[in-house]
């Protein structure tokens, strides 16, 4: 298994406009199902978030917010790889 690392922002759309920077580690993991013929999956960590002012504590984003942003995580290092993307 790899790790690769990557960071992306994120607007809210709601009545803050938040802008967040989320770092993000993805763990490449093959053969999920020990058949030879799985597709390749990956498992998301969320490292870190900030909102341009400070990090927030991670504590307060609830199970679904956190699953959300490591979809999006997981997204865009298949679009676009390892590393800082705006």
């Amino acid at each position: 298994m790899s790790k690769h690392y990557v960071e992306f922002h994120h607007q809210t759309e709601d009545k803050y406009d938040t802008e967040y920077t989320i770092e993000a580690e993805i763990t490449e993991t093959k053969d999920m199902y020990a058949t030879g013929d799985s597709p390749t999956g990956y498992e998301c960590k969320i490292i870190r978030i900030s909102n341009r002012l400070y990090d927030e504590d991670l504590s307060l984003f609830n199970q679904r917010q956190l699953e959300y942003f490591e979809e999006m995580a997981i997204d865009v290092y298949v679009d676009c790889g390892e590393g800082y993307h705006a």
